[in-house]
């Protein structure tokens, strides 16, 4: 399932949820109601964090997410790049002599 998919399906979780909740308020079951607001809060969470970590086509840029390390009693952050795959084993340019 790709991203744009799982905000799809978040969002037709939270549609279904909403209609449910309009339902117990009109029978009057407020706390099971409030429980349901509950759950459509965790799916909106969801859904802004996913988006926030998508660029225009959907693809997933975990450079957005500013990721930390902890290693050795410090915390550092994550973001340049180091190389790519198949960087350690990539054969080297010849430089040519004249």
């Amino acid at each position: 399932m790709d991203y744009m998919e799982k905000i799809t399906e978040l969002r037709a979780s939270k549609a279904k949820l909403n209609k449910q909740a309009q339902a117990l308020v009109t029978e009057g079951k407020f706390e099971d109601a409030n429980k349901l607001a509950d759950q459509m809060e965790g799916i909106n969470k969801q859904i802004q964090a996913v988006e926030r970590l998508l660029d225009e086509s959907g693809k997933l840029c975990l450079n957005k997410a500013k990721l930390i390390v902890y290693s050795h009693g410090d915390y550092l952050a994550l973001g340049r790049k180091l190389g790519s795959f198949g960087y350690s084993v990539r054969k080297k340019k010849k430089i040519v002599k004249k």
